[in-house]
């Protein structure tokens, strides 16, 4: 009887073990991982496991003691059995001359209860290249009518196959004398037609007066109820006569929104913090500054008013940009910046 083997043990006769001696599963949701171990040492004894690990794609991946023992439970422990043998399919051109060209694609046919077995994908490794193999399934389909559930022998649409349905068809109808009846169909009878009347006829009838008309129409009039009254139409005084009770809604003026207050980034401060003498004015200045303008109709008052030459406010202003955080800090910063440069140093430089 073999002796129980430990951890001490493992780490003794412990060799890095080749691919040939894993086994890949695919994991189940809900399966912890130890009961792989169990279950397949179960299969082949807990002393022949090496190495088991959860990998990616939601698989599990079993190292066993040799090749031939990884190699016997693949053989014993199938999961699809294939129904018939493999074949390479065409690629499809029906060109004379070119139809015997094969395509990458192969066909196997498999039992139905093996469907939900097959992985998502092959791994195969060939001569010093990794090949990964895709399957799908394909419906049975007709190649003449591309149509599912029918082969092109049994299709429909052949000719021979819907004369051989004909001749089986009339085979199997009981043989009954035919009568001259049932041969000679009856013609249709349709209904008679009035006849035509007579020119005179119409003559006749047009001949009657406008006058009887109209009497004839007035007799037929619906008489007017009781509680009907006769509606007057309107004078050309009170048309024009202009009410006295008008109701004039005044439009709403546009107020025009002020200026959001912007409050600028730490980033700024601390800059500014850090070299006060390379800037015209302090945080607390810019801040009042950058809130200002806007509301200022010229930008050479708001200027005088922090006592801020145009050009250094120019430079500071570009040098401080890159700190902005938000789109409405970098649109005040171009506003001012294109308002400077448009009135006060166009000014200065004519």
């Amino acid at each position: 009887m073999a002796s129980m083997k430990n951890y001490s043990n493992a780490l003794l006769t412990e060799i890095v073990p080749e691919k040939d001696q894993a086994i890949i599963l695919d994991a189940i949701d809900g399966v912890q991982i130890h009961e792989y171990a169990v279950v397949i040492g179960t299969k082949i004894g807990p002393e022949n496991l090496r190495h088991l690990s959860r990998i990616s794609n939601n698989r599990v991946c079993i190292y066993v003691a040799t090749k031939d023992i990884a190699d016997t439970l693949i053989d014993i422990h199938k999961t699809v059995k294939p129904a018939s043998s493999i074949t390479t399919l065409r690629v499809g051109l029906n060109i004379p001359g070119f139809q015997h060209i094969l395509s990458f694609r192969r066909q196997v046919y498999i039992k139905p209860e093996d469907v939900n077995n097959i992985p998502p994908l092959w791994k195969i490794d060939y001569d010093d290249t990794t090949y990964f193999i895709y399957p799908s399934l394909d419906a049975m389909i007709c190649f003449n009518c591309k149509e599912q559930g029918h082969l092109a022998r049994a299709c429909p649409t052949n000719p021979n196959h819907q004369g051989a349905t004909d001749s089986s068809s009339q085979e199997n109808l009981p043989a009954t004398p035919l009568s001259e009846e049932s041969v000679i169909p009856k013609k249709p009878e349709f209904p008679k037609l009035p006849r035509k009347l007579p020119e005179n006829n119409v003559m006749m009838n047009s001949s009657i007066t406008t006058s009887e008309i109209n009497a004839q129409a007035h007799n037929n009039k619906r008489p007017r109820s009781e509680g009907s009254s006769q509606t007057s139409l309107p004078t050309q005084q009170e048309l024009f006569t202009k009410p006295s009770n008008v109701n004039l809604k005044k439009r709403a003026k546009k107020v025009k929104s002020r200026p959001q207050f912007i409050a600028l980034p730490a980033a700024i401060e601390q800059v500014m913090t850090s070299c006060p003498t390379d800037f015209p004015c302090s945080f607390t200045q810019l801040v009042h500054f950058v809130n200002d303008a806007p509301k200022i109709h010229s930008i050479e008052e708001a200027l005088q008013k922090y006592r801020l030459n145009a050009a250094e406010t120019v430079v500071m202003l570009q040098k401080l940009y890159d700190h902005l955080e938000n789109r409405q800090q970098k649109f005040r910063f171009t506003r001012i910046t294109t308002r400077i440069e448009g009135s006060v140093l166009e000014d200065s430089s004519s």
